[in-house]
């Protein structure tokens, strides 16, 4: 990989010892915005080692700069909102240059600036996750916000790029319960859960009769 990547910029890799070191000498001469930003990287180098994290709940107290004592509750009333879109892109330089002109477009349109992560799912498919901050207490705001996201899975869902995981609003919208697919779930669905216990209404499944085929 450092070999492809080199001839584009330089490449480096990160370890905990690497991490640790920098850490200290930022202490020691005091730069204290580059010491912040090795604090907020260390969590991502958790992931990778296999150590879960809650820290990616902060990015949600971000924009407004007023964390809450608390932070770690995502259903504490605070002024941030964060809302997701994860559309599925084919492993080509086509694809992701199609979906970077359709996020681009959205940006001028709305005037908004999305944050996104392309991650590697296997050989032929990169799941993208987009997410745009936004003031929960601001009733136009929020629904501006979920507007610009659902046409955001629409433009992509045509470009036959759908989506890996869907907000609560978007169910219906995204949930076809007449393709086989739906029906098979469904199915699965009745066999392992015929009460409905495990998250109910999800993804447009629910548990049906008993004994239901």
């Amino acid at each position: 990989m450092q070999k492809t990547l080199g001839a584009y910029g330089k490449v480096g890799w990160l370890t905990a010892e690497k991490l640790r070191i920098a850490k200290n000498a930022m202490r020691l001469i005091g730069l204290k915005r580059q010491l912040i930003f090795l604090e907020a990287v260390t969590p991502l180098l958790g992931y990778a080692l296999g150590k879960p994290s809650s820290e990616a709940l902060r990015s949600a107290y971000w924009p407004f700069c007023n964390e809450q004592a608390n932070w770690q509750n995502p259903d504490f009333p605070s002024d941030g909102g964060l809302i997701f879109c994860t559309p599925l892109l084919p492993m080509c330089s086509s694809a992701i240059e199609k979906f970077h002109q359709i996020t681009q477009e959205f940006e001028r349109t709305y005037l908004v600036k999305f944050a996104i992560t392309l991650n590697t799912m296997n050989r032929s498919c990169i799941e993208a996750v987009i997410s745009l901050e936004f003031d929960r207490q601001n009733a136009d705001t929020v629904q501006r916000t979920k507007t610009i996201m659902t046409n955001l899975l629409e433009q992509c869902a045509a470009e036959g790029f759908l989506p890996y995981r869907l907000d609560i609003d978007s169910y219906r919208k995204f949930c076809n319960n007449h393709t086989e697919l739906s029906r098979t779930s469904q199915r699965i669905k009745q066999l392992l859960d015929p009460d409905g216990i495990i998250a109910p209404g999800r993804y447009g499944l629910s548990a049906g009769p008993r004994g239901a085929s």
